[in-house]
């Protein structure tokens, strides 16, 4: 297995078997985001959509017209796993380039960044270990400062330090189902990041999973106890509790907002995926010094970044706040 919390888990035999790297970029003060993924699913299949791909979203609130979702596939020939490239398009720990012109649009990247200090794990190591066998997931880079161009249609969008984190995760089979949220933009500790996920682990009860980093700490709460979840229409939120620390996290989609797209599983299944990348985000904990004490007052703290229900069902409520056009 590579220590490279990116490097490449097919071995270039498993016929099921998905990959995916991704980037996420946000601008909360020009309503814009980026979502690059580069993509495996079932590599040795002929299967239409499977092999390798490329997706590109990007999405303006300010001027929904603009928003662009396209996702185009390759034969699993054009991957290589050592540097990560897919038809030509690079991902490395510190940056990412890449082009494809699909469904009429002509698109392209070349984004550099300083890779974080410390690798993010969404679960304990324990259920890490418990659940490798069918799918696994890690965060090289919560919190990154992206530097570069984007190109869409011939028109050059310049980023100067926008904030982002990127993503890897793969196995044999995909979650039925989950909820997640991140925000590495918030107005009051620009250090702090917040990772909430509320999967589908059958047989295993659904848990809810707070990572929470604040002035230099690593608050953890919930688990498959102690945690609660909820959405209602374009709000959801999150709470559970820990050893030091009650928190409560709530993301707010904007109206009209949500990019509707689809994963595709090794097995076939597929789901439908509703993400607003511009979410108002609110987090607020409460600490104390250990279990049995009493919590002290709470501290919050706002910011944006992506919400995302990802279901095997469409979601009627959700469905209706799609960005226009898309």
């Amino acid at each position: 297995m590579p220590t490279n919390p990116n490097g490449t888990r097919w071995d270039g035999k498993r016929e099921r078997f998905y990959e995916v790297w991704y980037g996420i970029f946000t601008r909360p003060e020009t309503r814009e985001a980026w979502w690059i993924r580069y993509t495996l699913t079932n590599p040795l299949s002929v299967d239409d959509g499977m092999g390798a791909g490329l997706w590109f979203n990007y999405v303006n609130l300010a001027e929904p017209r603009r928003s662009v979702a396209v996702i185009k596939h390759f034969p699993a020939s054009g991957f290589t796993g050592e540097p990560i490239s897919i038809a030509g398009a690079r991902l490395a720990g510190d940056g990412m380039a890449g082009a494809f012109e699909e469904a009429g649009h002509s698109v392209a990247w070349n984004l550099k960044y300083q890779p974080s200090p410390a690798t993010h794990y969404f679960f304990p190591e324990w259920l890490r270990r418990a659940t490798q066998s069918i799918s696994s997931v890690t965060m090289p880079n919560p919190l990154v400062f992206a530097s570069g161009e984007v190109t869409i249609d011939g028109t050059k969008m310049a980023l100067d330090g926008v904030r982002g984190h990127t993503c890897h995760h793969w196995g044999k089979r995909r979650a039925k189902g989950w909820r997640w949220a991140h925000c590495n933009d918030f107005r009051e500790d620009r250090d702090a990041i917040v990772e909430v996920l509320y999967p589908t682990l059958p047989p295993l009860p659904r848990p809810t999973f707070i990572n929470l980093y604040v002035g230099g700490e690593h608050i953890f709460a919930g688990g498959f106890t102690g945690g609660e979840t909820t959405r209602s229409g374009r709000t959801w939120r999150y709470a559970a509790t820990g050893a030091t620390a009650r928190v409560v996290v709530t993301f707010v989609a904007p109206e009209k907002s949500i990019l509707r797209l689809g994963y595709v599983s090794p097995d076939g299944n597929r789901s439908n995926v509703f993400n607003s990348l511009l979410s108002e985000c609110s987090v607020r904990v409460e600490r104390r010094k250990h279990r049995f004490a009493s919590f002290g007052p709470a501290e919050t703290l706002t910011g944006v970044g992506p919400a995302e229900e990802v279901t095997p069902d469409v979601v009627a409520d959700l469905d209706r706040e799609r960005i226009p056009g898309l």
